[in-house]
């Protein structure tokens, strides 16, 4: 179903939610797959943030929560509490008389999401590198390897990177930071499945440099690659905005 960002233009109740229910793209295959013991809320949540963080809802796209309650076959109690918590994450927005939306952000916040990514995957290198042994280096090669079998930035691909980073980071035993980089990829999320798909080998490049000590190079290889995809994003929501 077409994607279509959120139009301030629309009025009138009817034509209003006429638009919300065709603008959300349908999430009931990700509700058969996010299954298992845990409560309708958190069920909703887990769902709902999975279609933002990986682009299945664009940045702007009206959330009409009946449509996606019936989706999840729940009732619109627990998806609207879901929608408050991803607020809450930066992921959702809700507006006056227009309900919820997935955040758009603007050009100013994904270039200090940037500068902060920047300064916090720096220091986790330098705390990860001191515990990298060879039997690490190699299993993280596979990973990276197994990067490079899937076209940038579908859900595959988003997997394998994840894995790789958070592998790597968790030998830096600083949970902190961790979280805190964890948090900044997921609001960026939405926008990095519409980026041009450019190929790059950053995460080799980071990890042959870290395998031979050299943080400094290989800080700058993730400095490099940050700075490049920040500037994409920042060009895309600008785009987006004036859309």
């Amino acid at each position: 179903m077409a994607i279509s960002p959120l139009r301030p233009e629309d009025s009138g109740g009817r034509s209003r939610r006429a638009h919300a229910v065709s603008s959300s793209a349908d999430v009931s295959d990700l509700a058969r797959e996010v299954s298992g013991l845990m409560t309708r809320e958190k069920f909703a949540t887990e769902v709902m943030r999975t279609a933002i963080v990986t682009g299945r809802w664009r940045p702007g796209l009206r959330l009409a929560q009946d449509v996606i309650a019936e989706q999840l076959g729940i009732s619109r109690m627990p998806v609207r509490s879901g929608l408050r918590q991803l607020e809450s994450e930066g992921l959702v927005e809700f507006h006056p008389y227009r309900g919820a939306a997935v955040r758009l952000l603007s050009s100013r916040e994904i270039a200090e999401i940037y500068e902060l990514r920047i300064m916090l995957e720096s220091r986790l290198l330098e705390a990860a590198v001191i515990h990298l042994s060879a039997e690490r280096v190699d299993e993280l090669t596979t990973v990276a390897l197994n990067i490079r079998l899937h076209s940038e930035g579908d859900d595959r691909w988003v997997d394998e990177r994840n894995i790789f980073y958070d592998d790597l980071y968790r030998l830096a035993d600083l949970p902190r930071i961790s979280r805190l980089v964890a948090s900044l990829r997921r609001e960026v999320g939405p926008y990095l499945a519409l980026r041009p798909r450019t190929p790059h080998h950053t995460h080799i490049g980071v990890l042959e440099h870290l395998a031979t000590g050299d943080v400094v190079s290989a800080k700058s290889v993730l400095r490099a690659h940050l700075l490049r995809v920040s500037g994409e994003l920042q060009g895309l929501v600008e785009r987006l905005a004036e859309s």
